[in-house]
């Protein structure tokens, strides 16, 4: 039996990168029953500790790494925690670009503009500060822009497409080719878009058209 007081395997942070932090898991530990066995109990798993990552913890020790979870009124880093199943499995196949797009996205967009929950915590337990408010209404700003006007939203992000080729910025690409598909572009629609913007850019746009089509191939897959 491990000397450690927390048995079971360790779970890597390439495990539950898939996953917004925090997240609720089923974790066993040795103090979670009347008899001091091994059971399992309900944290909120609050971010991965690198190994050697100064962590404030006065009994625990940070040079193992470990998760930093919060659960029965503490905040506590277990080095050697054993997830209950429902947790990713190793054998989950890896995120296609697409999936990894909107994961990110959708993990940072809580990140910047979500409540407390959604933010995360310091080492220390304070709540990470999310954006400002200039922050938030540059964001409504920028989503009331494509909404449907004296020109339709379709039209509208077909000219974001163009421009965000023409400025070579990929997040930018893949969010409006995402956007076009579900508004029901045609493929030759989005096409010509890219045309105008190799006419207006150049060739060293053609780099940001191949990763434009291939998201444009995985987007159709996925809706």
């Amino acid at each position: 039996m491990s000397d450690d007081p927390l048995h079971g395997r360790l779970i890597k942070p390439i495990e539950i990168a898939d996953r917004r932090l925090p997240f609720h898991a089923t974790i066993t530990t040795p103090t979670t029953d009347d008899l001091g066995r091994c059971a399992p109990a309900r944290f909120l798993v609050e971010r991965v500790v690198p190994k050697d990552h100064r962590v404030r913890d006065g009994h625990l020790d940070p040079s193992k790494g470990g998760l930093l979870v919060r659960g029965m009124g503490q905040l506590r880093l277990l080095h050697n925690p054993s997830i209950a199943p429902h947790a990713p499995r190793p054998n989950t196949p890896p995120m296609d670009r697409y999936e990894q797009f909107q994961a990110y996205r959708t993990k940072m967009n809580a990140r910047i503009l979500g409540e407390d929950g959604e933010r995360g915590v310091h080492p220390d337990g304070s709540t990470r500060c999310g954006g400002t408010l200039v922050t938030k209404r540059f964001f409504a700003l920028d989503g009331k822009t494509y909404d449907d006007g004296a020109l339709s939203a379709k039209t509208k992000e077909l000219l974001g497409l163009v421009a965000s080729a023409v400025l070579r910025c990929d997040d930018c690409i893949a969010y409006h080719v995402d956007r076009c598909v579900a508004l029901g572009c045609s493929d030759e629609e989005i096409w010509e878009s890219f045309d105008v913007a190799l006419v207006v850019g150049g060739s060293i746009v053609i780099p940001h058209l191949r990763r434009g089509v291939e998201f444009l191939d995985l987007a159709r897959k996925h809706r």
